[in-house]
Parts: C-alpha cells; structure tokens; sequence
C-alpha cells in the first residue's frame, strides 16, 4: 500500500530538563508537551503551538518542543515553519532515531527524495547502534519507496523491518499494500494475515483487496474460494460497523470498514509459513539480524496452483485499454470532484495527474499515512 504522510508518530519516554517555577500550580514543560501531543492527535496544530511556546518560554533548549512545533506546522501544510523546526530539534539531538526519521517521512512527502534518503539511512544506522527504533525506520522507508513506485525495494524494507525483534504493525500494512499494487495476492494475503496490531479501516481494506484478489483467480478451487469469499464478506461487515462507529462519511461502496481479531488467518486458507515465490531484491538498508523465510510443505495447495499457472494466466490476459485520469474524476453531491482509488494508485502518482501536492491531497483526505486505501474516494478539491 502506497505510502502514506507520518503526521505524528508516537511519542515515547519524554524526558524533560526540569524547569523551576516559583507557582507550584503553574504547568511545568512536560505538561505543556503532553497538551501540545494531545492537541496533534486531535488536529488541533495551532492549539499545539501554543502549548509548545509556552515550553520554550520555560526552556529555550527543549528539542522535543521544537519536534512538536515541527508536527504542527506539517499538519498545517507549512513546510517552511516545519523543516526550521525539525532542524533546530536535531541540532539540539542530532542522534534521536524518532526525531530523524520523523524528518525523512516529512521530506518524503514533499518530494525531497534524496534528502529524506540521507536522514533514513542516519536513522537506521543510529538504530542499529543504540539497537532502538530502526524496525519503525526500516517500515517508513518502505513507505516512502512505494510513495516512489520502487516497489521491489519497499517490499526489501519492510521485511527488514518485520526480521526485527520490536515488528511494526505498519510494515505488514505497508507489505500487504505493495503485494496487492503488483497483483500478487498470494503474498499479500500472506501477509496481512500476520498484521499484529488493532484493525483498522486501512487494514480491513487491505484483507479485503487481499482475500477478494485471490478468491477471483480461477485456479482456486471451489472449496477454498468459497472460504475465502465467506471471509471478504465478513471483513466488509465489520468494516462498515467500524466506519458508522467512527462517523466516517467516507465509505466506498464496495469495501465498507471495521474491527476484526487477528485470528482471520484461518488455517484452511493461509499457511503459517511465508509463500515461496518471492525473488530476492537488492537491499538499501541491511539488517544484520535478517532470515531468509523459510519453505514449508504446508503451503495452501490452492496458493501452488496459483503460483504455478500465475505466469500463463496473465499471458492470456487481453491488454484492457487503460482509462484517463480524467474519465475516473467524479462530483459527488455537494459539488465536490473525486476519484475511486484503484489498484496502481499511489499518492505520488496521484498527485502528479492531478497537478496537485502530496501535502495538499494528504490534507483534504485526512490522510494519516501515504498509503491510499484502495475503493475509497480521494478527494481533489
């Protein structure tokens, strides 16, 4: 799944040089942070800054004030504000890992690829070192590679990521994602079948491209597709409970949104073990506690069939004449444009045919990732 803008990592062990106050009621600097962290999540930036000036007024020196402030001005679609801010946090903790690859996602998303190469590869080395966050650096660089379309590199990175000993739940989304973008529902399936965290829309999408991809291949045999349909189905009820919960009016037609446990890799459909099609691709970043998945004889026999007639299948295949950008632009109700995401649709790309921003669409969609969930309506205006 493409990738999606990191607004606001999560925010660990704040430790804070004390500040004295002669008003034992007055809030300290570690308050004014924790209100400046509740106010992003609740996208409230410019309640944050206020918070996070009132830190500075009490130490001038705090860099988690400054990495805060950075946030905030990224959700506020002011770069400038935000890469000032980054920089003056790292000039004052040049080896935080969270701080660094926070500021390589915030360049990612504004096209400065080189630049945000530099910082992952800070980060991940740091990581490595302090053997500290570089499971999440290895995820949001394979993020920000499918944002570019490099999709066999992304994959690299986000199994790097998943070979740690902290595993992101981002990296098996993100995986997932990349797997579906290349119409290998094999591996994606696979692979968000060993998502560990909370389902949320975005995952409940990526099991449903995932199942409902796999379930159309005509080599699955009866038995199998009917499981795998039955599952698709359920993951789309949940969905929309979860999505009419949260009061998203957002909801594509096709993939409603929900919360399901992680036992949804039922045993019949999904082997424990990795499929076995995968070629190797040269890696960017190189963990040096990385395994090779392991081949199981247990592999889902309608996953073989799959695999083995993939190649003839897709020669067969008659070359559909590719739709404009402009055709899939639709207007909904209130007069607002908007197109349904397909499968090859990255923000990147997006952007591009559109002739808007990353920052812009990210804003008017409220994107907490770059990853566009498949089926659901991306706004333009």
């Amino acid at each position: 799944m493409p990738q999606q803008l990191k607004i606001l990592p999560l925010i660990t062990a704040l430790t804070l040089i004390g500040c004295a106050s002669t008003n034992p009621n007055s809030p300290t600097e570690q308050a004014y942070l924790s209100s400046a962290t509740n106010n992003l999540r609740a996208n409230q930036p410019r309640i944050a800054l206020e918070s996070t000036a009132q830190a500075l007024k009490l130490n001038s020196n705090n860099y988690q004030a400054y990495y805060l402030q950075a946030q905030a001005y990224q959700q506020l679609g002011e770069s400038l504000n935000a890469t000032t801010n980054y920089q003056q946090a790292l000039k004052l903790n040049s080896s935080n890992v969270e701080v660094i690859t926070s500021y390589a996602n915030f360049l990612c998303a504004n096209q400065d690829y080189v630049s945000a190469e530099t910082q992952y590869a800070k980060a991940y080395q740091l990581g490595q070192q302090y053997n500290v966050g570089w499971e999440q650096t290895a995820s949001d660089h394979g993020d920000c590679l499918s944002q570019q379309n490099k999709l066999n590199l992304a994959i690299e990175s986000y199994q790097i990521a998943i070979n740690g000993a902290n595993k992101p739940a981002s990296a098996y989304l993100g995986l997932s994602y990349v797997y579906i973008m290349q119409q290998d529902f094999i591996h994606a399936t696979y692979s968000i079948s060993q998502y560990p965290g909370e389902d949320t829309p975005q995952s409940l999408r990526l099991k449903i491209a995932a199942y409902d991809g796999l379930a159309k291949n005509p080599n699955v045999n009866a038995k199998n597709k009917s499981i795998l349909k039955t599952k698709t189905g359920a993951f789309k009820s949940q969905l929309a409970k979860l999505e009419r919960s949260n009061g998203n009016n957002i909801v594509s037609k096709t993939t409603p949104s929900a919360v399901l446990s992680n036992s949804s890799a039922d045993n019949i459909v999904i082997s424990n073990t990795p499929p076995t099609s995968q070629a190797p691709v040269a890696v960017k970043l190189v963990s040096p506690a990385q395994k090779t998945p392991s081949i199981s004889n247990k592999t889902l026999t309608a996953q073989k069939a799959v695999a083995t007639a993939s190649k003839t299948t897709t020669a067969k295949k008659p070359t559909a004449k590719p739709k404009t950008f402009a055709s899939r632009i639709q207007k909904n109700t209130h007069g607002r444009h908007y197109i349904v995401v397909e499968a090859g649709d990255t923000l990147f790309k997006l952007a591009q045919q559109s002739q808007r921003s990353e920052a812009k669409l990210t804003q008017l969609n409220k994107l907490k990732t770059k990853n566009v969930p498949l089926d659901t309506r991306l706004y333009l205006d």
